[in-house]
C-alpha cells in the first residue's frame, strides 16, 4: 500500500492583531455613519471609540510600535481622528511583523479613506 503525501495549501492564520484590524475598519465606517455630537468623548459612544483607539495602541507598541500617545478626550470629529491614527499605527506594526498580506492591508487602508471622506 503505497500514501501519497502532499503538502496542504498554506495560508495565513488569522491573528488577533488581523481580527483587531478588522473590528477597527468597521468602527471607521460606524464612526462615519454617525453625527459627530455623538461621538464626543463625554459620551458612551465616545468613549467606546477612546477605548478601541487605546487597545489599537497598546497592540502596535506590544509589536513594537511607538503608540504615541492616547487622546482621554475631545470633541467628535478628534476622537475619531485618534481612532484612525491608532488603526493607522496598527496597521504599520502588523505590517512590519510579517501579518496579514499586503491585500488585506489595503483594503483596510481603502475602508479608512472612505469612513474618513465620508464625513469630514
Amino acid at each position: 500500500m503505497t500514501a501519497v503525501l502532499t503538502e496542504p495549501c498554506r495560508t495565513p492564520a488569522p491573528t488577533p492583531a488581523r481580527d483587531l484590524l478588522t473590528v477597527l475598519g468597521d468602527a471607521l465606517v460606524l464612526c462615519a455613519e454617525c453625527d459627530d455630537a455623538r461621538l464626543g468623548g463625554c459620551t458612551h459612544a465616545g468613549q467606546a471609540v477612546l477605548s478601541l483607539a487605546a487597545l489599537a495602541r497598546r497592540t502596535a507598541a506590544a509589536l513594537g510600535v511607538d503608540p504615541g500617545v492616547p487622546l482621554s478626550g475631545g470633541p467628535g470629529v478628534v476622537v475619531v481622528r485618534d481612532l484612525s491614527s491608532a488603526t493607522g499605527l496598527l496597521v504599520r506594526a502588523v505590517g512590519s511583523s510579517a501579518g496579514p498580506t499586503g491585500d488585506a492591508a489595503e483594503h483596510l487602508l481603502d475602508r479608512l479613506r472612505r469612513g474618513l471622506t465620508e464625513n469630514p
